[in-house]
């Protein structure tokens, strides 16, 4: 069983719903993060999220940020699974006998998974990537949440969500609960997109 102890010290988690400013609190959150311990040579930011159009927004964001420049990866989260996967593609087979097919994404994000639930594999990842942000991590099921959880072992995860976003749900959100029992949960309760009364009811 993971340490308990190890998400309540790493993960600083938004709420809020649309228009409280999720993303921006993210980001503003990563620039005090790293004017506090600035990156080392050879590190970088890693930036996941479930969705294409979540990635473009926060890659923008991220290339605004001054002293980041191109210091990150902004990545779907099943896209870095499958790198974890080629990288440690001899680990898997010997230890899990598996090679799932590069379009098998929920195999390819378990498999992942696995391997960074080991502290070598995981402390490799992020001895490059101190820094771990996830955006819209409502949507990060199952084994991609698996995936966080794993990296917020060893790394600084700053998270945002808002379960009520979650278009799937069939019950309380796995990501959103995680989050709100192991991390510091910052709530937002400010609407920036609307002052109409109606809307803010």
């Amino acid at each position: 069983m993971r340490s308990t102890q190890n998400y309540a010290m790493n993960v600083r988690f938004f709420e809020g719903p649309a228009g409280s400013g999720k993303t921006t609190r993210l980001v503003e959150e990563l620039a005090a993060t790293l004017n506090a311990r600035p990156l080392r040579e050879h590190e970088r930011v890693l930036a996941l999220t479930k969705m294409h159009g979540s990635r473009r927004r926060m890659q923008g964001r991220l290339s605004e940020l001054r002293g980041l420049r191109d210091r990150f990866g902004c990545i779907t989260i099943d896209s870095f699974a499958w790198r974890i996967l080629r990288r440690w593609r001899s680990l898997a087979r010997i230890r899990f006998d598996e090679e799932p097919a590069p379009n098998d994404y929920e195999g390819v994000c378990r498999l992942a998974g696995a391997l960074l639930a080991d502290g070598v594999v995981r402390r490799w990842t992020t001895s490059t990537y101190p820094v771990v942000l996830v955006d819209e991590m409502q949507d990060s099921k199952d084994s991609q949440l698996g995936i966080v959880q794993a990296l917020s072992e060893s790394a600084t995860c700053l998270a945002a969500a808002d379960d009520y976003q979650d278009l799937d749900a069939s019950g309380t959100n796995a990501a959103v609960s995680w989050a709100r029992q192991y991390g510091q949960v910052i709530a937002l309760t400010q609407n920036y997109r609307t002052t109409a009364a109606g809307l803010l009811m």
